[in-house]
């Protein structure tokens, strides 16, 4: 009863957090592969896709709902693990009073349940609230065994490590305590044997269901891995090898073991971190074993997240929070047992998470993916060709337009797979009326000539960061996103046609850093890039209304530095050109307070200066302007000579 009434709250909690649609990262991909079964990158979630599958049957929301929804129960259930796990710790391993003993799993589950990033993904549609289910599910196995061993229980503890494994390759951090508890064990042969092949189970399973359904050749087939050398390749995620530290010097080795002292912030738990050191001090005297279990997995976890330096790296960690979790439940009711007064204090501190992350964590009102897809399909002519390069900008695309058909009848293409021969003879039956010249290895010959093969009939474009070899002096930006050539004649073309700028869904956008979210930001940030140039295209066609609204909307967002300062600056000399050069000091000094070595705005606070009359302030600024002449061109260098003249 106390655990389904654990597993409800949890999930109602997620619920109210989980996203009404398609999120960054992995969410558009995870959705749309559920969606047509198909094969996700390596190295695979057939589980997760099978899962989802059934849940898109489910009458509630749009597709993505339906699997944000399973995120939500998959994180309540690990949540509820916790509890479970605490309860069994406390049961067998202390002689505390019946109300103290009941009260260590709500410790536990809560300090969990309001962790920043269990909060966050078990409101989205990613495969990390999974892996971590599976793994608690193999743990409590263990744990049950460890506690009152019995064969079945370190079989089944033994199989659902290989079924958290074939998730996730998280699930390597099972092995050094799975394989220690089988040696306490003292296996026999046939009995090891048995183990072994209850192991490869799950893992052989998973190989052949990716490559049959891959054979199939999906709509999303992922590295193609329909044959022994690429089902490898694939499973191993071989292709992520070059972020793997095993490929860099001592160096990097150490600036990335001195950076994950900031991995576990106090904003994943709050204070109610520090009763994690009385409670493995309990579990040390209590239960060495179980201990040495923990450690070891901590140990594991810390090592795969050392080795792999993903900039997301707080989801690796998933399982120590966990872990970190029950041990603060175990310490905060030894900390009451021993002083009411300070054990009460101690645990007022348990729903300072909540207050830290209530407002980043949930992603009840995150439209920001979903809203940035349709951004980029309204900026590209309706049937182009939409070139996709980076998980960001490709995952929702591929949602609103293969699954939600909300893309105006845009062609949407991965970049990679446009330039691997692999999956590039894969693609013609999924695009009809695309045409594919024979590939040729160097992108860029082969992307300048898949662009010129398809010009006749539709225009190519490319989103924000695909710089498309070979192509990248060719680009043109439209709306939010880049119209593609293939020779610079029809780049010109195009520089001198100036179409409106579409009009953009921003539900959010403004409030975006409040989610504390790198990649909600960056892709808010090319809105700001779109607005700053087509106002600096307005200013050059004299359109002072456009540029004005363009400029200002543009400077209301989150952007890079660089391109706020140009949006500023833009701004000013707009204003000053509309007689009102009353604002643009303001505005100037706002650019390089932002970018300091912003030379336009310098240059602009110089020229202010001389038409005050205050020309030691002038020379100053006209001095700071050339320290980066990069920055100016042609007129403004010479403004800039002359300023420099007139002032020495």
């Amino acid at each position: 009863m106390r655990m389904m009434l654990c597993f409800l709250a949890a999930f109602g909690l997620y619920l109210h957090g989980a996203s009404p649609t398609v999120s960054f990262e992995d969410s558009g991909e995870m959705i749309s592969v559920a969606f047509t079964l198909g094969v996700t990158h390596p190295p695979g979630y057939p589980w997760l896709t099978m899962l989802g599958r059934l849940f898109q049957f489910l009458p509630l929301g749009d597709p993505a709902f339906r699997m944000n929804l399973l995120s939500a129960i998959a994180g309540a259930g690990a949540v509820t693990l916790v509890f479970a796990m605490t309860s069994l710790m406390v049961a067998r391993l202390t002689r505390l009073s019946i109300s103290l003993a009941r009260l260590a799993p709500w410790i536990s589950a809560i300090t969990f349940a309001l962790t920043k990033t269990l909060w966050w993904q078990a409101g989205i549609a990613e495969k990390y609230t999974m892996s971590i289910l599976l793994m608690l599910l193999a743990l409590h196995a263990l744990l049950r065994h460890i506690l009152e061993p019995r064969p079945g229980r370190l079989a089944a503890a033994v199989f659902l490590s290989s079924v958290a494994l074939s998730h996730h390759l998280h699930g390597l951090y099972l092995i050094p305590a799975m394989a220690f508890a089988a040696w306490r064990s003292r296996p026999n042969f046939a009995r090891l044997i048995l183990l072994s092949m209850l192991w490869l189970l799950p893992l052989s399973a998973k190989a052949v269901a990716v490559s049959i359904r891959s054979a199939q050749n999906p709509q999303f087939n992922w590295g193609v891995p329909d044959h022994a050398g690429r089902l490898a390749f694939y499973l191993a995620a071989r292709q992520y090898k070059f972020i793997m530290l095993s490929n860099k010097g001592p160096g990097d080795f150490l600036e990335r073991l001195a950076t994950q002292s900031t991995v576990m912030p106090l904003k994943e738990f709050g204070p109610i971190l520090a009763l994690a050191i009385p409670g493995g001090a309990v579990l040390w005297s209590a239960a060495p074993v179980v201990a040495v279990g923990c450690a070891l997995t901590f140990c594991a976890n810390f090592g795969f997240a050392l080795a792999y330096p993903t900039p997301e790296i707080e989801r690796y960690y998933l399982l120590t929070y966990a872990l970190l979790a029950i041990l603060a439940g175990l310490g905060g009711v030894m900390l009451l047992r021993r002083s009411k007064i300070w054990g009460s204090v101690a645990l007022l501190t348990i729903f300072i998470p909540a207050l830290i992350n209530g407002r980043t964590s949930p992603r009840n009102r995150h439209y920001l993916a979903y809203d940035f897809a349709l951004n980029q399909a309204n900026s590209v002519t309706p049937g182009s060709i939409l070139i996709t390069e980076g998980d960001d900008p490709s995952f929702p695309l591929s949602y609103i337009s293969s699954i939600l058909d909300r893309a105006r009848g845009i062609t949407v293409l991965p970049m990679p797979f446009l330039c691997w021969n692999t999956a590039y003879r894969a693609m013609p039956p999924h695009n009809p009326g695309i045409i594919f010249p024979p590939y040729e290895e160097n992108p860029g010959i082969h992307l300048p000539r898949f662009i010129a093969a398809n010009s006749s009939r539709r225009e190519s474009y490319y989103t924000p960061g695909c710089t498309g070899e070979g192509s990248r002096n060719y680009l043109v930006p439209r709306g939010v996103v880049f119209r593609a050539h293939a020779t610079p004649a029809d780049t010109q073309k195009t520089q001198k046609i100036y179409p409106r700028f579409p009009a953009l869904r921003l539900r959010g956008a403004v409030e975006v850093e409040q989610y504390g979210d790198a990649v909600s930001t960056r892709a808010v940030s090319n809105y700001a890039m779109g607005l700053a140039y087509h106002g600096a295209q307005a200013i050059e066609t004299n359109r002072l209304a456009d540029a004005e609204y363009f400029l200002h909307e543009a400077t209301l967002l989150p952007g890079e530095k660089m391109v706020s300062a140009a949006a500023l600056t833009h701004l000013a000399l707009v204003r000053t050109m509309a007689g009102r050069s009353g604002d643009a000091p303001g505005l100037y000094r706002r650019a390089i307070t932002i970018e300091p070595a912003f030379s336009p705005a310098l240059l602009g606070l110089a020229r202010d200066a001389r038409n005050r009359g205050d020309q030691a302030a002038a020379f100053g600024f006209a001095m700071r302007a050339r320290q980066h002449l990069d920055y100016l061109n042609q007129n403004e260098l010479r403004e800039l000579a002359v300023l420099l003249g007139m002032t020495r």
